[in-house]
Order: structure tokens, then sequence, then C-alpha cells
């Protein structure tokens, strides 16, 4: 199984269920954890910022032309081969967008399967390691780790 991420939470699920072996390529804001700081960058970005209100202008100029702030290298992801690819769907402005991602997948031969994480709130986070688990052939250890995470939860909530 080899996988690609373009969101950097999904990095962090894949590899906090020791699926950090399965990891081919990930995103440009992907730092965690250090060891995968190595592997080839996938995404970037178009633009960069000094000040609050850059980041409001150049955004907002972006959305209002239909532009992306993010960049996909759809040939070094094709090159890497992928059977899966972890993306999003919430925010276009937060990372690159589900349809852009979808579109590559669509163009490649074998098709990597599309994971959208969408969590709105911790409860779907802690589905999202489940969901993760099943999609990369890892669904024992996902199991595991949404154990040790629930456990986590209540002992704070016992504290508090």
């Amino acid at each position: 199984m080899r996988v690609a991420s373009v969101l950097p939470s999904a990095t962090e699920i894949l590899c906090f269920i020791g699926g950090e072996r399965l990891l081919v390529g990930r995103s440009h804001e992907d730092n965690f954890p250090p060891q995968i700081t190595s592997l080839p960058v996938i995404t970037g970005q178009t633009t960069t910022f000094t000040t609050a209100a850059e980041v409001d202008r150049v955004v907002s100029d972006s959305i209002g032309k239909g532009q992306s702030l993010y960049t996909l290298d759809a040939p070094l992801i094709e090159s890497l081969s992928p059977d899966v690819i972890l993306t999003q769907d919430i925010c276009s402005v937060c990372a690159i967008d589900l349809q852009t991602v979808e579109r590559l997948a669509a163009k490649m031969t074998p098709r990597p399967k599309v994971v959208s994480l969408n969590p709105l709130n911790l409860d779907d986070v802690l589905a999202n390691v489940l969901q993760l688990g099943e999609a990369v052939g890892m669904a024992e250890e996902a199991r595991a780790a949404h154990a040790s995470l629930v456990e986590r939860i209540a002992a704070v909530d016992r504290r508090v």
C-alpha cells in the first residue's frame, strides 16, 4: 500500500496508527512527525504573505478569480503511484481542494482511491482515525489507536 497525503492532519493520523511506512508523498505543510519531512513534497502554495492585510487581499483576490491558493505536483504524484490519496473538502483556502485531487486521480492508472477527511468536531476526528485505517488496510491498528484516544479523553473528563 502506497499513500500520498495532501492534508497534514491526515498524515499525522496515518503515522499515529503506525502507517508511516506507507507514506510516499506529503503536503508542503507537513512537518510532524519529523521523520516524514524527507519524503517528496507533492503540494505547494501560490502565495507568500508578510502582513495580515496582505493575506486578506491575496486570499480574497484568488477566491474572487476562482484560483486555488495551492498547487499539486501531478507528475510527481503520478510517479509515486499511490494507492490512496488523503485529502479534505472542508476548506478550499486551507488546503488543496477535493476536486483538484479527484481530477488528478481520475487520470491515473491505476486510479488511486481518494479519501476525504472532513471532521467538524472531536467525534468526527475520532471517526476519521477509523476511516483512514480502513482505507489503508490498517483497520485493526486504527481501532487500537481510536481506543487509546477515547481512553485519553475519558481520563481528562474524569479529572475535570
